[in-house]
């Protein structure tokens, strides 16, 4: 598992900015955060991931970000914990496919069930 800063260094700087100004108090996890896994849904482009291991005992409330050059959201626990990333979209280079990919986190798309049956 590789940091957030590392894999991610323009979303890591541009949720950095956000954490100044909308909610320091994460400031400190922000640098230990590890990108855990990518989204398993069947979505071909989703770019979505988990930086902590989601505990079905504990809900997230998601937080907007508008960056300058991305609008998405952290999602954070009960007690102020990073769990992960969601994104409606792509920076316009393509910057978080192109950057996951790279440090290989491809997705692992479910196998897809035919309508045909035998």
């Amino acid at each position: 598992m590789e940091y957030l800063h590392q894999v991610l260094p323009r979303l890591y700087q541009e949720t950095r900015q956000w954490c100044l100004r909308e909610w320091p108090e994460l400031l400190p996890q922000l640098k230990e955060l590890r990108i855990e896994r990518r989204c398993d849904c069947a979505a071909e482009d989703c770019l979505d991931f988990d930086t902590q291991c989601p505990s079905q005992e504990a809900p997230l409330a998601h937080y907007g970000v508008r960056g300058e050059g991305l609008n998405f959201m952290i999602a954070v626990d009960a007690a102020d914990a990073v769990r992960g990333f969601r994104f409606s979209d792509d920076y316009p280079d393509r910057y978080i496919q192109r950057q996951l990919r790279s440090h290989g986190w491809r997705r692992q798309l479910p196998e897809r069930v035919s309508r045909w049956h035998d």
